[in-house]
């Protein structure tokens, strides 16, 4: 039964539950926040915790809400539970109860802390005990009533089962091979790989093959992890642990921000006991140098961007597949003449009448058309003038097609902009898909994958009223980079060579080695779309994508050839621990 009174205290009541993501702590936690608590949910593993929280949220709805807050909380690590303990002090929570529930039960024989004691008796027991006692002061100075509760067991078999397992688990690690305990504690410095000069890092902890990560930290250049993670049967202190900070992207478009090693012949015996040896050390951080990615082959840099980010509704087809050539092609109620493809849809007039319509995407006219099925003409659009097209939510036939936002000049004419939305509906989900995938490589948002090159369809400022359409090429098998002043969706090998004949100051066409792009840099803060591609010999590109995608997309393959700048510095700690 609950003693203290939630309705009597003079702030909000929090209560502080170790382990409280799974098992007995989870409930615990849902009947403190049903009681008027809030909770301080202390996890070893952050996104555990996470899962645990939004759980409860969709079981106890808006009275939970705001009133549980997720803290990294390792029972086994006593600068972990420090660490928590000032985290409560500095923030000043009103502190209602202390519940000691975090617990192990038969962990792998040998198991110990990062302290060198047995993991049993660390997390059981050297942890409550030490949590209790940095707690206590702030209890006191609250001057108001408070408990500390530790869960256990009531009945004496089950207590005196725990101490027989107990002391087999001490007999079993006499012949136990060691373990391993890597933890990652935080970076500094590292290099920005984002717009806004920040970047997602998370971290790939490597050892003899086995590979372990770090959660994500969003929009950070300075992260905290203080993560842990354990290798078992390491019979000797050979090989090398390897970190990896990665930079996470959309679609497992993920780059390298650096890396560093720790041979572990280095580690000394500084443990508790004479056969534990640990290390704390900063690392700094290098990457591969420029140029030197992608040696491979031109299949190995495929697969480096491979993953094309694009916005969550909006559909962009994968750039390395033939549109229509293995996609499955509707055979009813469409048609495919040369370059033309049309799609027989019913269209509602009003509630009594019906209409059937073509819609037709016409590769060689460059046209998007509504017509009736006596080719008359209802609605026409350019491919310049469309967008991009994107699902109607919570429809499976419909979808919207979305046009510029603004004028464009091409080719010495005006495409007008700012139209609303056109709606087309479909009579089926196969009809609706094929369409996408058969306009999508037309519309201006699309990077078009051809021959090799990744195409993309840019703008450029003519007057404060115009733009006009240039075309952005990457070549990442060959490492090299054209702008073409003409919109174009094939690539053509000569014109490409012509190009970069040129030099980047040379008329109309420009090439250039990914090798001599110097950096990439915003230039108008107030356009993020708009992206300098500054050159090794002081020529400069100003380019302005249709979409952020396009932008974020093209920085992630060109950022690994530019010059290496410092990567920052990375803090581990390592500890091995072998049967004593």
């Amino acid at each position: 039964k609950m003693v203290i009174s939630v309705d009597e205290m003079r702030k909000p009541p929090w209560a502080i539950v170790t382990g409280g993501s799974s098992g007995f702590g989870y409930s615990i936690v849902k009947i403190l926040v049903k009681a008027g608590f809030h909770v301080l949910l202390g996890s070893r593993n952050f996104k555990t915790g996470e899962i645990a929280r939004e759980r409860i949220l969709m079981q106890l709805g808006e009275e939970a809400v705001g009133r549980i807050e997720i803290v990294a909380l390792d029972m086994a690590d006593l600068s972990s539970i420090r660490r928590f303990a000032d985290f409560v002090e500095t923030n000043q929570y009103f502190i209602a109860l202390l519940i000691n529930n975090a617990a192990v039960w038969a962990p792998a024989a040998g198991s110990k802390t990062l302290s060198g004691l047995d993991l049993s008796f660390g997390v059981n027991y050297v942890g409550p005990f030490l949590l209790s006692n940095l707690i206590i002061p702030i209890l006191r100075r609250q001057r108001c009533e408070s408990r500390i509760i530790n869960i256990g067991c009531t009945e004496y078999e089950k207590c005196k089962a725990i101490n027989l397992a107990y002391v087999r688990q001490q007999a079993e690690s006499m012949n136990a091979p060691g373990s391993l305990r890597v933890t990652v504690d935080w970076a500094r410095g590292l290099a920005s790989m984002n717009a806004g000069s920040r970047s997602n890092p998370f971290v790939k902890v490597i050892f003899k093959q086995e590979m372990q990560s770090t959660r994500i930290i969003k929009n950070s250049i300075n992260p905290i992890w203080s993560e842990s993670f354990t290798y078992n049967d390491v019979e000797d202190l050979t090989g090398s642990v390897e970190f990896i900070v990665m930079d996470s992207g959309p679609f497992g478009s993920d780059i390298e921000i650096g890396s560093a090693s720790i041979p572990l012949s280095g580690l000394s015996a500084t443990g508790s006991t004479t056969h534990d040896s640990s290390m704390t050390i900063e690392l700094p951080l290098t990457r591969i140098a420029s140029g030197t990615r992608n040696e491979k082959s031109p299949k190995a840099a495929e697969e480096f961007v491979g993953g094309i980010s694009r916005r969550r509704n909006s559909i962009v087809r994968d750039a390395a597949t033939d549109v229509g050539g293995a996609a499955d092609v509707p055979t009813e109620n469409v048609e495919i003449s040369g370059s033309s493809t049309s799609f027989l849809v019913t269209k509602k007039i009003n509630l009594l009448r019906y209409s059937r319509r073509r819609i037709v995407v016409d590769a060689g006219r460059k046209q998007l058309r509504n017509e009736t099925v006596h080719k008359r003409i209802r609605k026409q659009f350019p491919f310049e003038q469309i967008l991009n097209v994107k699902f109607v939510q919570g429809s499976d036939t419909k979808v919207l097609v979305c046009f510029i936002p603004r004028d464009l000049k091409l080719h010495g004419h005006v495409i007008p902009g700012g139209q609303r939305p056109y709606s087309l509906e479909f009579d089926n989900v196969r009809q609706r898909d094929f369409f996408v995938r058969t306009l999508s490589r037309h519309v201006l948002s699309t990077i078009v994958f051809s021959n090799g090159r990744y195409i993309y369809k840019v703008m450029k400022n003519l007057n404060v009223a115009e733009k006009d359409i240039r075309s952005l090429i990457v070549d990442v098998a060959e490492r090299k980079v054209y702008l073409i002043e003409s919109y174009i969706d094939e690539v053509d090998d000569r014109a490409l060579r012509d190009a970069f004949a040129s030099g980047a100051d040379g008329g109309g066409a420009k090439g250039f080695h990914l090798a001599f792009v110097q950096s990439l840099v915003g230039t108008d803060r107030r356009n993020p779309l708009q992206l300098g591609v500054w050159f090794q010999n002081g020529a400069r590109w100003q380019v302005e994508f249709v979409e952020m995608d396009q932008r974020r997309q093209f920085e992630r393959m060109v950022r690994p050839f530019l010059p290496v700048p410092p990567q920052g510095r990375l803090r581990v700690s390592i500890l091995h621990t072998s049967p004593s």
